[in-house]
């Protein structure tokens, strides 16, 4: 999971995602646990 917050926060230099989340960006929140929660899935599926 940490492997493809990276590479989606590389992919997107234009949004800082930590600074966002230190100043309580609570859209930028959702949408982090929305991307962990589809990688998950993902990787469930396929170990499945």
């Amino acid at each position: 999971m940490w492997v493809a917050y990276r590479t989606f926060d590389k992919l997107t230099p234009e949004v800082d995602f930590a600074t966002e989340l230190k100043n309580g960006n609570v859209a930028v929140a959702i949408f982090i646990a929305a991307l962990f929660v589809s990688i998950a899935i993902i990787v469930g599926h396929a170990l499945n």
